[in-house]
């Protein structure tokens, strides 16, 4: 299944990415990038953070096959879309980063190296174990739904809905958290201003009670995941405690 629906767009986006920073949200110190500057970012999902970050994070870095993220040093690299759009490297992070209390791994690659898995039915494999989520920092070229593939220790396999909105100025059509906005959009041989970008959070349930040991991501080219993360069924967590 799947879907890449065409609508309209405004023509212009203004960002309101100042108005959602302030107390109670986790604040990530980032490292220089390109141009030199350090840069912070908050969790925007406007949730309460925990003391302690949760979930596993899995490197997609074997997998990473497109550039989604650009300095103005380097546009000509974006390929998120045929127009070759791509964030801005200066409201995204690298690395480590906590959303909505959700720890991810994003890619540390230079600027115009690979950074996402524009998803093209790899197999990404797991430690193999108990897990009730499955959660992705994503973004997609329009809205895009399709289904993943989950594998389990015991040769069963359940295919769930991967649903991930538009990446290009648009509210969220399936309910995820906006994690990050650029609110400048990069083409090939310019930066736009007031035109954002938007990263989502995205979660997918892992309903059988057997380890899972790899996702088959979709064959969907509109589909760009740069970050994943497992969170741990609760049965798991009382086994390791030793109650």
């Amino acid at each position: 299944m799947k879907h890449a629906r065409k609508r309209d767009r405004p023509l212009h986006c203004v960002s309101h990415a100042t108005a959602l920073t302030g107390p109670g949200r986790v604040q990530a110190r980032l490292d220089t990038g390109d141009s030199g500057r350090p840069r912070d970012n908050m969790d925007r999902s406007g949730h309460a953070a925990p003391e302690q970050p949760v979930g596993e994070p899995v490197s997609l870095n074997p997998h990473f096959n497109n550039v989604g993220v650009t300095s103005e040093a380097c546009l000509a690299y974006g390929a998120l879309n045929v127009w070759g759009n791509s964030f801005s490297a200066d409201h995204l992070p690298r690395g480590r980063t906590v959303v909505d209390g959700i720890l991810f791994e994003l890619a540390t690659a230079r600027c115009g190296a690979a950074d996402n898995v524009r998803c093209e039915g790899e197999f990404v494999a797991t430690r193999p174990d108990r897990y009730d989520w499955v959660y992705v920092l994503a973004a997609a070229e329009r809205r895009a739904e399709d289904e993943v593939a989950l594998h389990f220790g015991d040769g069963s396999v359940d295919f769930e809905a991967l649903r991930i909105s538009d990446f290009w100025c648009a509210a969220a059509a399936f309910g995820e958290f906006r994690a990050f906005e650029s609110p400048t959009m990069h083409y090939p041989h310019h930066a736009q201003p007031d035109v954002s970008a938007m990263l989502w959070l995205q979660r997918i349930p892992v309903t059988r009670c057997q380890p899972l040991r790899g996702i088959r991501l979709p064959r969907n080219a509109a589909v760009h995941l740069f970050a994943l993360t497992l969170l741990p069924s609760p049965s798991r967590e009382r086994r390791s405690s030793g109650a």
